[in-house]
């Protein structure tokens, strides 16, 4: 009886809310917390009300000594009572100017030394004390220290960087000068919640079968749950669409190699990234979920052009503080990032049967282990992105499976082995040398009339090994309006149709049909029919194998009835070759066309009222 009460007391301690005072900056600020919750937990609820990223956090309370740097402790272990007042000490980190700006390039700032030691090899040659403020010149790569007055500068950020003395000699004039080494760290190891110590070696872990589903059946751990699903609001980027499974990616060296140093972050970028996510935007919404700062995934997924691409939309950004943290018998505690918040949150679109979670870390879905997929992580981006297939063999993972009741029954850990001949991965024709493969259909408006207006249209095989073959594509679509053809160049409608709406015209339309039914001209046509890269009867190659005929084009002037402004993008698009599917048409930017070698460039126009610039992809059913 007496170890019955012990046991509820201790479980009301740790489900006991605290409502906790915190001071920083000059002001105060109200946390509350749980006793089942760890240190950790406290310093992301500072983080969510102060912005001052945990890792930057100090806390200060004498009665507790040094335990609050300890993030892994639980609050019911220590002396905490409610409307208690701590102190914390940490800077919020700078993003101004790194949308523009490379974030690895140091800058001056001041530093306090007390004594340089001068090291060659293992051999101290002499130890400076220094009594003023030193500052920091990123444009000099030796220290000067002269036997007068002593001037010391250094290159390197005292923040984001660590320097490392390699060697040194004394010259004749009585001069040292020391070469210095530098190991940069970007600000982004500052603000990961799950940092490690070595950028070679990620400390994951696999838990026993028992011990993960003991930690996701623990009521605890459910009851965290619970309370981020109160506590976290995700903001919706794109609407969810129904029908549609989830993909949730992680970011570092999942879709990035944030270790690396580059003067350009698309150099660390994932090979194939923007082509993985077109491909499977056709049957998952995408959330990117990372265990860094929500500024951070922004800015990082804005510069590798994630965010607005016209291809594929997001549906969500998720950051560190929609994880939790949870306690492992054998290995302690440490943070994860539950699906179930985002099917709390969103019900009627998602759930266990059609969520599938790619992160390189096992352990960050030890709340939901059938839902994970452990990705091979992607490092030494400059060695390795010429290699590195990763997303490709997902993309046809992904779609192979698209078609499945529940994913849940899966086992990700063989998505390797999945049988290459799955119907849905013939359905996208999708071939292991060529994942992406497709062929390009673009239109552009190049002059507007009263009435008329003159179009160009292009179509690319961007297939590597594929040819369209004889007798070569019939592009067809169908007008939304009472559109026709007025004249073409470079290729010709199979059927005039009835133009007798027409018949007062000095020049009758060249096609009048609803659904026209276009050809190319074949070789040898009379020139003033022909247009730049026309007349190859319908064949196109591959782009691999010849890339000056893997292209053709044609012109239109298309009017009617109707007013400029009043025309529609057509629809139900068709390549007319046998086994092609065509994409969804999507509005792109005006292209740019040259016809003397580069000298001269000249562009497609644009207009607010026009629907005519706009490209859709076909691809191998």
């Amino acid at each position: 009886m007496a170890a019955s009460a012990s046991a509820s007391l201790t479980s009301l301690a740790t489900e006991e809310e605290l409502t906790l005072t915190v001071k920083w900056s000059g002001k105060e600020y109200t946390v509350r917390v749980c006793g089942d919750e760890s240190v950790a937990e406290l310093k992301r609820r500072i983080c969510e009300l102060t912005n001052v990223l945990p890792k930057r956090q100090k806390l200060l309370y004498p009665k507790i000594g040094n335990k609050l740097s300890d993030d892994s402790v639980l609050l019911s272990e220590l002396p905490l009572k409610s409307s208690l007042k701590m102190t914390m000490i940490g800077s919020r980190t700078n993003y101004e100017g790194l949308g523009q700006a490379d974030p690895l390039v140091p800058v001056p700032v001041p530093l306090h030394v007390k004594n340089i030691d001068l090291i060659n090899g293992e051999n101290s040659l002499c130890s400076l004390p220094l009594s003023k403020e030193l500052f920091l010149d990123p444009s000099l790569k030796t220290i000067d220290i002269s036997s007068g007055s002593i001037s010391v500068l250094i290159f390197c950020d005292t923040e984001y960087a660590e320097c490392n003395y390699v060697n040194c000699y004394e010259s004749a004039s009585r001069v040292f000068e020391m070469d210095i080494k530098f190991h940069y760290r970007t600000i982004e190891d500052d603000i990961i919640v799950d940092q490690v110590d070595s950028p070679e070696i990620v400390d994951d872990f696999e838990l026993g079968q028992d011990e993960a589903v003991d930690i996701k059946d623990k009521e605890v751990n459910k009851q965290k749950l619970r309370r981020r699903i109160d506590q976290f609001k995700i903001e919706l980027k794109n609407p969810c669409r129904p029908g549609k499974k989830l993909l949730v990616l992680d970011i570092d060296y999942t879709l990035f190699d944030h270790r690396s140093t580059a003067e350009n972050p698309l150099e660390l970028m994932r090979p194939y990234l923007h082509e993985f996510l077109t491909a499977v935007y056709a049957e998952y919404d995408i959330m990117i979920w990372s265990a860094t700062s929500m500024k951070w995934v922004e800015l990082k997924m804005g510069q590798l052009g994630v965010l607005n691409n016209s291809n594929y939309k997001i549906t969500a950004l998720l950051d560190h503080l929609a994880m939790i943290t949870v306690q492992s018998d054998s290995r302690g505690i440490f943070d994860c990032k539950p699906l179930g918040l985002i099917w709390a949150k969103f019900p009627e679109f998602y759930s266990s049967k059609n969520t599938i979670m790619f992160d390189d870390l096992r352990r960050n879905f030890v709340m939901n282990p059938q839902n994970g997929l452990v990705i091979k992580p992607f490092r030494k981006a400059h060695a390795n992105r010429d290699n590195d297939q990763e997303l490709v063999k997902l993309t046809q993972y992904l779609l192979a499976i698209a078609d499945l009741d529940d994913l849940s029954v899966l086992d990700h850990k063989n998505w390797e082995f999945f049988a290459e001949d799955n119907t849905k991965r013939r359905r996208h024709g999708f071939d292991p040398l060529d994942p992406f493969g497709n062929i390009t259909i673009k239109w552009d408006l190049i002059l507007a009339g009263s009435g008329t207006n003159n179009l160009r249209i292009s179509i690319y095989n961007f297939q590597q090994y594929r040819h369209v073959d004889p007798p070569g594509w019939k592009l067809n679509w169908a007008w939304k309006g009472e559109e026709v053809i007025w004249s073409m160049q470079g290729a010709e409608a199979t059927e005039q149709g009835n133009c007798s709406a027409f018949q007062s015209a000095v020049n009758p339309p060249h096609c009048c049909e609803k659904k026209p039914v276009i050809v190319d001209l074949l070789p040898g046509a009379k020139y003033n029919m022909q247009s730049q890269n026309c007349c190859k009867g319908g064949v196109l190659t591959s782009i691999k194998q010849d890339p000056s005929k893997y292209g053709a084009t044609f012109e239109m002037t298309v009017g009617g009835s109707v007013s400029y402004s009043e025309f529609k993008m057509p629809e139900n698009f068709s390549l007319g070759v046998p086994g092609y599917s065509c994409g969804q048409a999507i509005d792109s930017v005006p292209t740019k066309y040259t016809t003397d070698g580069g000298r001269r460039w000249t562009q497609a126009l644009s207009n607010p009222f026009q629907k005519f610039n706009f490209y859709f992809s076909i691809t191998i059913r």
